[in-house]
């Protein structure tokens, strides 16, 4: 649990369990589940993993998700709060700028094991880069259900050569991109607190990066540039709307799991608090929308694939925009 007598939610979070209803419980709850230090079953979890997901912010306050990737063992902790990755952002990543000469930059985690559903979070601030290595300090690290997670087995792909991947600018969804997200059962989204550089010393305050599951079908593509999503019953933390709440820039990050392109967007989100169009979606609690800045597709940029196994058995009972209600 949090060994420091500090908040361990920042006020747009507590807004968000207020309007809700499950402040009281979560208040209870939250010192058992959301700990300063990084865990020994945590700590086998992450460095067992080939891929890590991250959010963060640009020198342009632009919000972004990422994935990290390497093998296994590239997650290392040198002690309980210290963590260290062995690894560089993806060719043409935004992130490769927006850790450079960062120390301090808040970063949110997200390690999840597509092959057995299992997943777990952490907030983050960068302590160091060099060629190859990312070093960070952990400043809250907690579990996640399994829900919404579709198993998916992970193949390596032989002689993968990161600088043969293309970056093209993403401005509106059409063509490709649009079938891409329509497509999609899966994606992250990131988001931040409004107090995320080196100066915000509550631990509070930070990065987000989380994981969001359906049926293929579940985000909406509205027009050029919105999308539409159903947000559904999860862990009552409220960390993405809570961030909304004080800050709307979020990060979005699709991944082509059978080509091994990456879909990374930046934009400004909203909670839909009064609309009932997510009553169509069983499980769903209320609908947020997603308004793109800009974006980029990264062809060719994993040196993995996914095999996709199953859906989520609470996937399944879910849903599309598609269906006749």
């Amino acid at each position: 649990m949090q060994t420091q007598a500090e908040p361990i939610f920042h006020e747009g979070e507590i807004a968000i369990q207020k309007k809700l209803g499950v402040a009281k419980r979560i208040e209870t709850i939250a010192p058992r589940m959301i700990r300063d230090v990084m865990v020994e079953q945590h700590k086998t979890f992450y460095s067992a993993l080939p891929y890590l997901f991250a959010g963060y912010h640009d020198q342009n306050d632009k919000v972004w998700a990422s994935i990290l990737v390497g093998k296994p063992g590239f997650i290392s902790f040198p002690t309980d709060k210290k963590m260290h990755l062995k690894t560089s952002p993806l060719h043409n990543d935004p992130m490769v700028n927006a850790i450079k000469n960062a120390d301090g930059l808040r970063i949110g985690l997200l390690g999840i094991d597509l092959s057995n559903r299992r997943r777990n979070r952490a907030s983050t601030q960068l302590t160091a880069t060099s060629d190859g290595k990312i070093s960070l300090d952990v400043l809250q690290a907690f579990g996640n259900c399994p829900q919404y997670i579709q198993i998916r087995e992970t193949e390596w792909k032989k002689d993968f050569k990161p600088e043969a991947s293309t970056a093209t600018k993403v401005t509106e969804f059409d063509g490709m991109i649009g079938k891409l997200i329509k497509n999609a059962d899966t994606f992250f989204v990131a988001s931040t607190s409004k107090n995320v550089d080196k100066d915000a010393q509550s631990r509070a305050n930070g990065a987000d990066v989380s994981h969001r599951g359906g049926q293929a079908g579940f985000v909406r593509v509205d027009d050029a540039k919105t999308l539409t999503i159903p947000d559904y019953r999860g862990n009552n933390l409220f960390n993405t709307l809570g961030n909304i709440e004080v800050n709307p820039h979020v990060g979005l990050l699709f991944i082509d799991f059978s080509t091994g392109d990456v879909l990374t967007l930046t934009g400004k989100a909203k909670t839909l608090w009064h609309s009932d169009a997510h009553l169509q979606f069983k499980g769903a609690q209320r609908l947020w929308q997603f308004t793109l800045d800009h974006g980029f597709l990264l062809q060719n940029a994993l040196p993995m694939r996914w095999r996709f196994d199953e859906y989520s058995p609470v996937s399944l009972m879910t849903g599309t925009w598609d269906d006749d209600h």
